[in-house]
């Protein structure tokens, strides 16, 4: 675990894997000033992140996205059905409010579109699960999980490291979350990229919003919705 570095960056989490020539850095965050004084306190140079996996598209995970590859030479990761929202900076797909209460939450919050990406012929797109970062010496596999959106993808490690984005969160728990997201494109989905996780091995769970908890918990909270819905 030590190789694992969490940055908050806001309300959101971003985290560096030391790779074995650099680091991978998961999501940009959309506060630039905040990762660029992490760096520095870390004494880590903007030339030591090689890669910048995407876990989706969405505002906080990639607002401060393009002033951050001004500074590196990085590959960016994400999948397929993140491209068009990447470059546009906006997706025609709607969000689900999980309940009333993350409804009236929306209404007092302010959203916006965020920034079109510029996507260079290096960058990688994902088309289905692929251990493609082995070969930079992060061990572990990119596992397609939607339901937050539908290009959401996480990272999980041989040792049962889960970076999930927003598939799951441990955050707001006054809204009633439960692990879920606050909105999601598709919570079927959701419940069904937690299986994945969980049968793929995940042991500890690290969310883009909240503190990292055991896969026990997730768990337990699939069974519960698991019961709702039969």
């Amino acid at each position: 675990m030590g190789f694992i570095i969490r940055i908050k960056s806001g309300i959101t989490n971003l985290y560096l894997i030391k790779g074995e020539d650099g680091y991978l850095l998961i999501d940009a965050g959309y506060k630039f000033k905040i990762l660029e004084k992490w760096l520095k306190t870390l004494n880590i140079g903007w030339d030591e992140i090689k890669f910048i996996l995407i876990t989706h598209h969405h505002l906080d995970h990639v607002l401060a996205l393009n002033s951050v590859r001004e500074h590196t030479n990085a590959t960016l990761v994400f999948h397929r059905k993140e491209l068009s929202a990447l470059k546009t900076g906006s997706s025609p797909r709607k969000l689900i409010p999980l309940n009333f209460r993350v409804c009236l939450l929306m209404l007092l919050s302010s959203f916006s579109k965020t920034k079109p990406v510029n996507i260079d012929e290096k960058d990688f797109i994902v088309n289905k699960d692929t251990d493609v970062l082995r070969d930079f010496g992060i061990p572990g596999k990119i596992l397609h999980t939607p339901g937050h959106t539908q290009g959401s993808i996480s990272l999980l490690l041989d040792d049962g490291s889960a970076f999930v984005g927003d598939v799951a969160m441990n955050y707001f728990r006054l809204l009633g979350l439960k692990k879920r997201p606050l909105v999601a494109e598709n919570y079927e989905a959701v419940f069904k990229s937690w299986e994945k996780l969980l049968s793929a091995g995940a042991k500890r769970i690290f969310p883009s919003h909240g503190e990292p908890f055991s896969a026990s918990e997730l768990e337990i909270a699939l069974q519960l919705f698991s019961k709702k819905e039969a």
